[in-house]
Parts: structure tokens; C-alpha cells; sequence
């Protein structure tokens, strides 16, 4: 076997799915601070988390910068229906809603993460983001609903879905 091919077959064998669902959402979390927060320091400060992840809502109870979790036991859809209520109400995004190369109809849960404290003005740039994915998921569940997933594909999903959000805490 020629080196290069036996290079990329070790390559092959060491990157997983997930490996490469969290290298993207690593990317997307940069390029979202360079371009979006402009190149700003920002540091992640206590924060309100919206769900319907039971992993997350169950693992996330005791991190001292949750001050609340809200559970929604329904699906992806109505997570962020809700989280546009609480930007209408003046809190920012904290996390953003589509942030993994998992479509939106492909997995059943999302959590994202708002400030604690409304502003007295709405963030535009938070209603801009949110209502692109509300938009982005209802694109993605025309062209198909999210399957029914065995327990052990939920179990991953769940996993995935925490992992992204308990990367913006540490």
C-alpha cells in the first residue's frame, strides 16, 4: 500500500461523526465571535437555557452559570418558539440555535442559551438569528420530518446536543 493511501485510511479511522460535528461547531462558535461579535472579548456570563433535551436539562442543573432551565417536552420547533418569546421580551442570544452541522430535522433536540437579564430595547441581531432558524428548520422539515430514531440514536442526539452547549460553559 502506497504511504499516502495508508495515511488517509489512519486518517479515516480516527475521525468520527461526532468528532466532526464538534470540530464544526468549535469553527462556527469562532466564526461567530470574529465576524458577528466583531472581534470582541466575550465572556460567557450566567445565562438562561431553553431545551427539551432531558440530558441537558438533568446534567446542567448543577452548573453555577444556569440560572434557569426551561424545559419544553415538545420538539425542536417550539424550543425556539419560545426562545423568540424571551428575545421579544429584550434578552439576547447567548448560544446560536442551529449551532452544529446536524440539520434541523434530522435531530429532535436543541438547547440554547439567553441572558439572564432583558434589555429594554430588542436585539435585532438575536430576532434576526431566530427567526432564521425558525425559518432554516421549517425549510428542512418540508423536505422531510425527523425520523423516529431508535433509543440508542436519541441517546446520541442527546449527547451531541449537551456536549455543544456544556463547551460554551467550560
Amino acid at each position: 500500500m502506497a504511504p499516502k493511501e495508508q495515511n488517509s485510511q489512519v486518517i479515516g479511522q480516527r475521525i468520527r461523526g461526532t468528532d466532526i460535528v464538534f470540530y464544526c461547531s468549535v469553527f462556527y462558535m469562532l466564526f461567530y465571535m470574529l465576524f458577528i461579535c466583531k472581534g470582541e472579548f466575550v465572556v460567557v456570563e450566567n445565562m438562561i437555557v431553553i431545551t427539551n433535551n432531558p440530558l441537558a436539562k438533568e446534567k446542567l442543573a448543577n452548573e453555577e452559570r444556569v440560572v434557569e432551565i426551561i424545559f419544553i417536552d415538545e420538539t425542536v420547533m417550539k424550543v425556539f418558539e419560545k426562545v423568540r418569546d424571551y428575545v421579544h421580551k429584550g434578552h439576547k442570544l447567548l448560544t446560536h440555535p442551529l449551532m452544529s452541522s446536524v440539520k434541523p430535522n434530522e435531530t429532535p433536540y436543541r438547547t440554547v442559551s439567553i441572558t439572564v437579564k432583558p434589555d429594554s430595547s430588542l436585539d435585532m441581531q438575536s430576532l434576526t438569528i431566530i427567526e432564521g432558524a425558525i425559518a432554516t428548520t421549517n425549510k428542512f422539515l418540508k423536505i422531510g420530518k425527523t425520523p423516529n430514531w431508535t433509543e440508542n440514536v436519541l441517546n446520541d442526539f442527546q449527547v451531541i446536543d449537551y456536549d455543544l452547549i456544556y463547551h460554551v460553559l467550560i
